[in-house]
C-alpha cells in the first residue's frame, strides 16, 4: 500500500523535497514512534500522516455522508530527529484532480535556518514585528515561496517559547550566571 517515494539526510533537503511533492497539503496525525525505521539504532523517529488539501482536488472530490470533500492521497513522513535522516513513503492511488496542477496559492515556508533566526532574535528580546522585518532582510535564511507573513513569525516565535521557554525566563537567567 505505501511506497516510498523520497528520502533524504538533511532537513533543507526535506522542505524542498515537500514544497516540490506534496504542496498543498496538512498534517492530520503526529506521533512519536518507539524504533526508528530509517536508520540503525535504538532509538525513536517522528512520524506525520499528511492529507492532499489541494484547491484543485477538494473542489473536483465528492463528499462522503456529513464529510467535507477530500482528496484520498495520503502521504507518511518518517524523521529521525538523532541523524536528521527522512523518508516520505505515499499511497498509490492517485490525487482526485489527475496528472492537473493543484492550483492552490502555497504559503511562504518558515526554514529551519530562518526558526533559529526567529529563536536567537527572541532571546535578545526583540518583538516579533521587529523580528519579521530584519527577517526581510536576512541573507543567511533564503525565503522558499515567499517571505512568510507577520503572523507566521508571531506562530513561529510562540512556538519557540513554549518548545524552549520564555526569553529571559528564571531558568535561562541562571544559564547565565
Amino acid at each position: 500500500m505505501w511506497e516510498i517515494v523520497a528520502s533524504g539526510q538533511n532537513t533543507e533537503s526535506y522542505v524542498k523535497e515537500r514544497l516540490e511533492r506534496i504542496c498543498c497539503s496538512s498534517a492530520y496525525v503526529k506521533r512519536v514512534k518507539e524504533t526508528c525505521q530509517i536508520c540503525p539504532g535504538d532509538h525513536e523517529m517522528d512520524e506525520r500522516r499528511i492529507r492532499c488539501s489541494s484547491v484543485t482536488c477538494i473542489a473536483l472530490a465528492v463528499p462522503k455522508g456529513n464529510k467535507k470533500p477530500m482528496c484520498v492521497k495520503v502521504w507518511k513522513v518518517w524523521q529521525c530527529p538523532s541523524t536528521n535522516a527522512w523518508r516520505i513513503l505515499g499511497t498509490a492511488v492517485e490525487h482526485t484532480r489527475g496528472s492537473a496542477g493543484c492550483g492552490g496559492v502555497h504559503r511562504a515556508v518558515i526554514t529551519p535556518a530562518m526558526r533559529t533566526y526567529i529563536g536567537d532574535m527572541d532571546e535578545t528580546g526583540l518583538a516579533p514585528r521587529h523580528i519579521w522585518s530584519g527577517l526581510r532582510r536576512y541573507s543567511e535564511a533564503p525565503p522558499l515561496n515567499g517571505v512568510p507573513t507577520y503572523e507566521q513569525v508571531a506562530r513561529c516565535v510562540k512556538s519557540l517559547r513554549a518548545k524552549h521557554g520564555e526569553r529571559n525566563s528564571v531558568q535561562s537567567l541562571q544559564k547565565l550566571v
